[in-house]
């Protein structure tokens, strides 16, 4: 097919911004900084596994680099139309390699999970929080799960809509103020899951950029200065875990389900 005059170059041009931020995202990670420090929060605990379902993947940005990891497959699971258009054209632009050919995506919701089989590690990356009935969502994600695998959440704590904004919060779709471990660990146990692994995410260094990005909305406004200056929020990921807060922003955890007790002879 041949393109002629502005829309072939409206074409390239996208094609090249979009290789382009594919090689930065490689090189300095997620731009979004709050999806950057949860990112490397939630990266070592992922597993090596035959199955795993990503719940909420959006429009399956990360699907494709758990996918990587794991080594096995990986069921992304979408919410809307505009995103199941999105992922699949992701997916087609990796053609029939390996990490490709690993992805799936599947459209439906987290309160019905039942007729999309087991898994041995199930992902819920920044999707509880907009959950209205979280206790429903972490049921169905349990079932799905079998024994011996591992749960994955990450979400946000009551210091999250402090620091990013009411407004922002709200509009983001949260329908809660956040969660701390406690409220976390009996969601969990309730459904056979025990935390195996806890760390929380957002210091200092990170309440400052999330109020200049999100707050001040600056650097929405300068996208180029953002992209120039986001290699210092990468070193600031960096930092994070070796920088604890009293005030944490988010919490990531792994929580493993229970294998059910041997009958007795």
């Amino acid at each position: 097919m041949i393109f002629y005059g502005k829309a072939s170059y409206r074409i390239r041009k996208n094609t090249v911004r979009s290789r382009l931020f594919s090689v930065y995202r490689r090189v300095f990670g997620e731009p979004d900084p709050h999806s950057h420090i949860r990112w490397r929060s939630v990266w070592p605990m992922i597993e090596k596994a035959g199955r795993t379902l990503d719940v909420g993947c959006g429009t399956g940005s990360f699907t494709f680099d758990v996918a990587k990891k794991t080594g096995g497959e990986v069921v992304g699971l979408v919410y809307t139309g505009e995103e199941m258009e999105r992922a699949v054209r992701l997916k087609e632009s990796y053609g029939k390699s390996r990490k490709g050919r690993r992805v799936d995506f599947v459209m439906g919701d987290i309160l019905h999970l039942e007729n999309l089989g087991l898994y041995d590690q199930v992902l819920c990356i920044d999707v509880i929080e907009h959950v209205e009935d979280d206790a429903a969502g972490i049921a169905q994600m349990a079932k799905v799960l079998r024994p011996g695998g591992n749960l994955i959440i990450s979400t946000i704590t009551r210091e999250y809509p402090k620091c990013f904004g009411w407004g922002f919060h709200q509009r983001v779709g949260h329908v809660r103020e956040g969660y701390e471990e406690k409220e976390l660990r009996e969601l969990l146990e309730r459904e056979g899951l025990d935390i195996v692994d806890l760390r929380c995410h957002g210091n200092a260094i990170t309440r400052a950029i999330a109020l200049v990005y999100y707050r001040k909305g600056y650097f929405e406004r300068h996208p180029l200065l953002w992209y120039a200056v986001h290699p210092a929020v990468a070193l600031a990921g960096l930092l994070d875990p070796f920088l604890p807060s009293s005030r944490p922003l988010g919490i990531s955890l792994k929580a493993r389900k229970r294998h059910p007790p041997s009958l007795s002879s």
